[in-house]
């Protein structure tokens, strides 16, 4: 299954809300007394954000075998091991592991708990 996603705190991410934020301030809103022109300006922003969506977005390949928390530091480091096959790489790729992974949760326990503030 494939998907498009943007990384949160990408660099990908902050082009798309800055295309996004340029591409708002351009359009007229002065259409906005019918519903004709409700419909109109309704209609450009949907595709401004589907095609900045396009420009951005990265595509990806959905497995069993997915994990979230994979990123590309530990996809270097696990490659460089299947590379070389070192012991010193395998440290370093388990390290790179848990550094993801408890990057990933931390911040999943943080956006979890803002959520729950908000309720």
């Amino acid at each position: 299954m494939h998907r498009k996603v943007l990384k949160q705190d990408s660099e990908e991410e902050a082009a798309f809300l800055l295309s996004v934020s340029e591409e708002l301030s351009q359009l007229d809103f002065s259409a906005l007394d019918s519903v004709a022109g409700l419909d109109i300006l309704s209609e450009t922003i949907s595709g401004l954000f589907a095609d900045c969506w396009a420009t951005y977005a990265k595509r990806i390949t959905v497995t069993s075998c997915s994990k979230e928390w994979w990123n590309n530091e530990y996809r270097t480091a696990l490659e460089i091991y299947r590379q070389t096959g070192e012991q010193s790489d395998w440290s370093s790729s388990c390290s790179t592991t848990r550094q993801a992974k408890r990057q990933f949760f931390d911040n999943r326990i943080a956006e979890i708990a803002s959520t729950n503030k908000q309720s």
